[in-house]
């Protein structure tokens, strides 16, 4: 294999294992697993969370999982993810629909924003070194919950008793 071939499937390489990290962090939110969501962070790593919360990333973990109790259901999911690899390190830009239904309101929140992470490979893995969330617009909606088919599926729960833990 020649050289230029050897560095583009490493490239490859590296960036999927940087998208799992994205996807383990969105998993672990939505179900409540701060574990999960520190398997995406060194154990230095910092959050920037706007005024919420800016400190050590394993510390927002806790805290925000700790935070979502009154957080019955909520959705993260990424698109359109911009991933700069430059030697050891990586700046990474990753759009976000983020959906939270809050217990005791009339309406859920939802918003649009970007995570933009600094990334490092270290002891063999690519994490997130440092994030900066950034929101580009938010709102509330509403939605009927009165779909004919809405029961006969099985139904996503913030804990182990999710269907994702017994499939």
């Amino acid at each position: 294999m020649d050289k230029i071939t050897e560095a583009r499937l490493l490239a490859a390489a590296d960036k999927e294992e940087i998208r799992d990290a994205l996807y383990r962090y969105c998993r672990g939110i939505d179900r409540g697993d701060a574990d999960m969501m520190k398997s995406a962070y060194h154990l230095d790593a910092i959050e920037h969370h706007g005024s919420f919360y800016d400190g050590p990333a394993r510390d927002y973990c806790d805290f925000v999982i700790e935070h979502l109790t009154t957080v019955p259901m909520a959705r993260h999911e990424l698109t359109n993810i911009l991933i700069e690899l430059d030697g050891q390190s990586a700046r990474v830009e990753s759009y976000f629909l983020s959906y939270q239904r809050v217990n005791g309101r009339a309406a859920d929140d939802f918003i649009g924003g970007r995570y933009l992470d600094r990334f490092s490979h270290r002891n063999g893995e690519w994490l997130i070194a440092e994030r900066t969330i950034v929101f580009d617009w938010t709102g509330l909606v509403t939605f009927d919950e009165a779909s004919p088919y809405a029961e006969s599926f099985p139904r996503g729960s913030r804990d182990s008793e999710d269907p994702l833990y017994n499939y």
